[in-house]
């Protein structure tokens, strides 16, 4: 089912923010069904994806479990993560998965990634949950620099990938840990704290962006103006009041539905 009129929007503020499509971080933004709303550049660039690719897609009929990986358990670690957003409408981190993407466009197979990722969900202005945010960051290349690598060679003994590897379940850090094995890189550790900080200031500034839609519609519905003049008005309150610009809009917002100051 797609996302009613206010999820949509909710969505939409993240996606219409510059610095979604900016930052260096991969993120994308999924509905309530888990279809792709939109997705950042690097995360394209992360998944070996083209522009175009995703959007409207379910998640995981554009990154299916990898048939080749019996051991691999992070389809199932992902699914469960995101519904705990969906149920509980709070941030889940889930650590450190192995979560493998089908190889680029024109070519056969897959390829390994290893992946921090932390999942938020993204509010409407009624303060239900929309959709997610997730950001994804690969690591794949520091996990196999770490002693404890993802993949075993034991039974490799010419070295050269011929034999089948052994996968290693990974270890999540966050509140709900899966998979088992005590796993502690420190350089992932610390990717992940330095990932759910990140993950939170832009959280905070796609929130106030979509106040500052809200507030103009309700400038459009009060004065019948269109969305450059609304703008208009919340930029000339702030600066006559000295007041940061989404603090304007909150208060419009608030004036409008009748909350305390």
């Amino acid at each position: 089912m797609p996302p009613g009129p206010t999820e949509a929007r909710a969505l939409r503020a993240v996606h219409d923010d510059p610095v979604f499509h900016a930052t260096r971080s991969p993120y994308v933004v999924l509905d309530r069904s888990l279809r792709i709303h939109a997705a950042n550049p690097a995360y394209l660039a992360a998944t070996l994806r083209e522009p175009g690719e995703l959007a409207g897609r379910h998640l995981f009929d554009v990154f299916p479990e990898h048939p080749g990986a019996p051991g691999d358990d992070g389809m199932a670690r992902v699914t469960a993560s995101l519904l705990r957003v969906l149920r509980s409408g709070e941030r889940d981190d889930l650590g450190i998965v192995r979560y493998d993407v089908p190889a680029p466009r024109g070519a056969a197979g897959f390829v390994e990634k290893v992946w921090v990722a932390v999942s938020s969900p993204v509010r409407d202005g009624d303060d239900r949950t929309a959709g997610i945010l997730l950001h994804a960051e690969d690591v794949t290349a520091l996990w196999a620099a770490l002693p404890h690598r993802s993949t075993d060679r034991a039974g490799d003994p010419d070295g050269d990938g011929s034999a089948p590897r052994r996968v290693v379940p990974l270890t999540g850090h966050g509140p709900h840990r899966d998979g088992a094995g005590p796993v502690d890189p420190v350089g992932a550790v610390a990717l992940a704290r330095e990932l759910a900080a990140e993950n939170a200031r832009l959280h905070r500034r796609f929130g106030r962006h979509a106040e500052i839609e809200q507030a103009k519609g309700v400038l459009m519905a009060e004065h019948g103006c269109g969305p450059e003049e609304a703008f208009a008005t919340l930029r000339e309150l702030s600066q006559t009041t000295n007041t940061k610009l989404w603090k304007v809009a909150r208060s419009v917002v608030d004036r409008a539905i009748g909350a305390p100051r």
